[in-house]
């Protein structure tokens, strides 16, 4: 019987017909290390703009994959333009190699006298810092502090 299976399979084996099995990982083929997100600054102030003129001005954030594979930059933008006051160039989706940079610029325009507050946002594929916001801030010429009060006036009361 030994003899008859042996024969078996090798007339089996010698058959043309697509029989061959994989065993495939069910992960897929994951890539090896993570890209990671670093942000410079970690806040954006602006102070002493020129409100009554309207004069513009701008700074810029550097977005820096510290990681060692490959940050998918999914959206840069802003989130709260504190009424109009904060902007930032359009951006299309991109990524960074470890140790590359990009850098965005995010411009300021006052037209009262009056602090502003914003929010820009950096989505990305960094699992840890996936959705980073980062604070703006708007302070006219005349503005004392960061607080967000008016204090140019004389401090002695």
């Amino acid at each position: 019987m030994n003899r008859t299976l042996a024969l078996l399979v090798a007339i089996l084996a010698g058959c043309g017909g697509d029989q061959g099995f994989t065993h495939a990982d069910d992960k897929g083929t994951d890539e090896q290390g993570v890209g990671m997100l670093e942000v410079i600054p970690t806040e954006v102030v602006f102070t002493d703009l020129n409100w009554e003129k309207g004069v513009a001005s701008s700074q810029s954030i550097k977005i820096t994959n510290v990681g060692d594979n490959n940050l998918k930059l999914y959206d840069v933008g802003i989130t709260d333009s504190g009424d109009g006051v904060f902007y930032m160039e359009d951006f299309t989706e991109s990524q960074l190699a470890p140790g590359m940079s990009a850098e965005f610029s995010v411009v300021a325009t006052l037209t009262t006298f009056a602090a502003a507050t914003g929010e820009a946002r950096v989505v990305c594929s960094d699992a840890d810092n996936h959705d980073y916001r980062l604070p703006l801030s708007a302070f006219p010429i005349g503005w004392k502090g960061d607080t967000g009060d008016d204090t140019g006036g004389d401090p002695g009361g």
